[in-house]
């Protein structure tokens, strides 16, 4: 059986942020960050939920908003709008 290689489609945004494919993102940030190579994905993705939530409900402190799978849905189309797939 063939081994298929599937990415989060968060992950994917990200890489295309940074415009690289994602294994030559992902052997970057093993260089980069050699303790823990998600580092950069994890700040990305962070620094992301905090423009979405300033963008969509004007909230600055979203850590005590609890996200729902609604919240969830509207987030990935906010990364679908600023980093569209090819």
């Amino acid at each position: 059986m063939e081994h298929i290689k599937k990415w989060n489609p968060r992950y994917l945004a990200y890489c295309r942020a940074n415009h690289y494919e994602p294994d030559v993102q992902n052997a970057i940030d093993r260089k980069q960050y050699p303790g823990g190579f998600m580092t950069g994905f994890i700040l990305w993705n962070n620094l992301h939920w905090a423009l979405f939530f300033k963008e969509v409900y004007g909230i600055d402190n979203y850590k005590d908003y609890v996200k729902g799978e609604d919240t969830h849905k509207q987030y990935d189309n906010f990364l679908l709008h600023y980093y569209p797939e090819s």
